[in-house]
């Protein structure tokens, strides 16, 4: 591993007008030449809106990792993965029990059941129970046991140390516990 890079693409606000800030969060992880994108946000339009002004394509992107099935952190790749050719999905074990109260449903264009069962489905589908490695030097915490059952990624950086990414909502709780 020579180079790792993380952007924002999508969260609960901008300091940048010209970008789209809305419910949820999505960053894409670059380690050398591979793109993961973990979380896709809720908002479609305004998640590719702004991979658009990023540069980012979809079929540049490997690896997509949801961290939990909420749909502030799930709702853009209920039509995210119809355009998927070969990008590997990484789902938490409780995609079925997607909540959808006080949310947007704007984010499927079909049943709940039948799009998280085409989700499901997909070919390249793996369903995380626990943790496991995507990539070289890369792993899921898998489902941990908190409330909303979300998982992390972990990428070593051999020689510098570790690097976690996690849901924003438990980074601040953990920052809150910290300063305690």
């Amino acid at each position: 591993m020579q180079k790792i890079k993380v952007t924002c693409i999508f969260e609960n606000m901008t300091f940048n007008r010209s970008f789209f800030a809305g419910l949820g969060q999505s960053l894409l992880l670059e380690v050398d030449d591979k793109k993961y994108l973990f979380d896709t946000a809720e908002n479609y339009d305004g998640l590719t809106y702004n991979m658009k002004r990023l540069g980012i394509e979809l079929t540049d992107i490997q690896t997509v990792i949801l961290s939990h099935n909420h749909l502030d952190h799930s709702g853009s790749l209920f039509r995210l993965y119809k355009q998927f050719t070969q990008q590997q999905l990484f789902l938490p074990p409780d995609m079925r029990t997607l909540d959808e109260k006080n949310y947007d449903v704007q984010y499927r264009t079909e049943p709940k059941d039948t799009a998280i069962q085409h989700l499901l489905e997909y070919k390249k589908t793996t369903i995380v129970r626990e943790g496991i490695q995507i990539a070289e030097n890369m792993y899921t915490t898998g489902a941990l046991e908190a409330p909303d059952k979300e998982q992390s990624l972990v990428v070593n950086i051999p020689g510098k140390g570790l690097v976690l990414l996690m849901p924003i909502q438990h980074s601040l709780l953990l920052l809150k516990q910290r300063e305690r």
